[in-house]
Formats: structure tokens, sequence, C-alpha cells
């Protein structure tokens, strides 16, 4: 019996000395086996081809020679198609009854004379813009995209309306802010001064990359 007892303890004392190498080793493969969590991945946004409306060409509504405003039919804010009777006038020279009409579509401001006031071609009735010429300002990158009598499409930034189709008429602004002006085939719903629209050059495959400019 003497001999029974140190023989268990080394029996005992061999089996954790195994059970212990057995844990390490099972430590060791599963901390190389492991799947580590991935790092995270950061999408580099896509420049943004959006540029911002500055604003439209308007045109002022002036009688051809001094004439007094006898009615007015308008309203500030109306839309009004070209053609349409504005105001009628009586000549002051031959007492003659004429009307002023809509030069073109568009929106027509307030009135800047009463009924009995005079008018001549330095004091206008009214303005019209038209929102189909719009003049919008791109990021001075994309300043070398785009050119006068190239055709464009336009629609609201962020959006999946219809694009409306037009060309490129001309450049203004600055080197630093430079601007381009549209005319377009019918005016872009929704879209008012300091708007953010996304300008794509024709065929859409060419987009004119432009970056929304900070007012």
């Amino acid at each position: 019996m003497k001999f029974l007892v140190p023989a268990a303890l080394l029996t005992l004392f061999t089996l954790n000395s195994a059970l212990a190498q057995v844990r390490s080793q099972a430590s060791y493969f599963a901390g190389t086996t492991a799947a580590r969590p991935a790092g995270r991945v950061v999408l580099k946004a896509a420049p943004q081809t959006v540029s911002r409306l500055v604003s439209f060409v308007a045109s002022p509504i002036v009688a051809t020679a001094p004439s007094v405003l006898v009615e007015s039919y308008f309203y500030e804010g109306q839309y009004v198609r070209r053609g349409q009777v504005l105001a009628k006038l009586r000549v002051r020279s031959s007492n003659a009854i004429t009307y002023l009409n809509a030069p073109h579509d568009g929106v027509l401001a307030r009135a800047q004379a009463q009924v009995g006031e005079v008018l001549t071609p330095q004091t206008p009735l009214t303005t019209l813009t038209d929102q189909t010429r719009p003049l919008v300002r791109l990021h001075p990158a994309a300043a070398q995209q785009l050119h006068p009598g190239d055709s464009v499409q336009v629609t609201l930034a962020n959006t999946l309306g219809a694009p409306v189709r037009g060309k490129v008429t001309g450049w203004g602004g600055t080197t630093a802010k430079p601007e381009l002006q549209l005319q377009l085939r019918k005016s872009v719903a929704g879209a008012a001064v300091g708007t953010a629209l996304s300008v794509a050059a024709n065929p859409a495959g060419a987009a004119a990359t432009v970056a929304e400019v900070q007012k």
C-alpha cells in the first residue's frame, strides 16, 4: 500500500502535464487558424456630376414707343407662353391701341408700372425669365470638358427624372468659378436658383465630372 500512493500521485501529475500541453497546442493552432476580422474598407465616393444653377436669362418687357398702360393681364410669378398678351397700351403720339406680348415662354416678375403710367423702351413693364436658358457654375476641373456647341442633358441632381436635352451656348464667370450658359428644349421641372443640377454630355456615357460648388 505504501507504494500505491506515490504511484497514484505520479500518474495524476503526468496526466495534468499532458492535458496542459494539449490545451497549449490547441490554443496555438486556434490563434493561427482563426479568421481575423477584416480591415474596414473605405469606399471613395465617386465625383459628383452636378453644378449649381446660378440664374436664368431674363429679358425686359418694354413698349417700342412711349405709351400709356391701359390694362395689365398678368401677375407676379405667372408662367406664360410665347405670344400671350400681357398688357394693353395706348401710344401717346397717335392714341392707337397696341398690346405687349410675351416674346417667349417663361415666368413673369413683379410689375414695375401701374395702370395710367407711361412706358418707354427704357422703362420696362416687367421682366420675363426664360427657364430654358439656365446659367450654371462649374468646378474648375470641368472647365475643359464642355464647350460651346456641345450637346448636353440636364436633370435635377440625385434624382431619377427624365433628362432635358439642350446645348452649350457660351461660357462666363471667372477661371476660378467658370459658368456655363445652356439652351434647353424645355425647362427642368423643380429647378430654381441655387438648385444642384446634373449636367452630362451627349451621349450619356460621356458625363462631365463636375463638383457641387459651395455657396
